[in-house]
């Protein structure tokens, strides 16, 4: 049910010519340089390390590895990361 809803959502947001992160409340992820992440729509963080960090995006949990990683800024629906980037696996 929830599937077919975004769906719907996904294709009025198309047809509309707007951003499927924002419509559909689908999360959104940027890497820069292995240097740096940011995540648009996540609901919270589960673990937070200098090597792991672990946060709950919309429908999985993206678990990012590194080194002297570290949450640069944080708002309610966005995250935004740095440190050395060695990995980025969804759970």
């Amino acid at each position: 049910m929830i599937f077919m809803k975004k769906r719907r959502l996904k294709k009025i947001g198309e047809a509309l010519d707007l951003p499927s992160e924002y419509v559909a409340q689908c999360s959104k992820i940027t890497v820069t340089d292995y240097k740096a992440l940011e995540i648009l729509n996540f609901k919270n963080i589960i673990e937070y390390t200098e090597k792991i960090i672990r946060i709950n995006a919309t429908d999985k949990i993206i678990k990012v590895s590194g080194a002297g990683l570290v949450i640069d800024n944080i708002t309610d629906d966005r995250i935004a990361l740095s440190g050395e980037i060695n990995s980025l696996s969804f759970e």
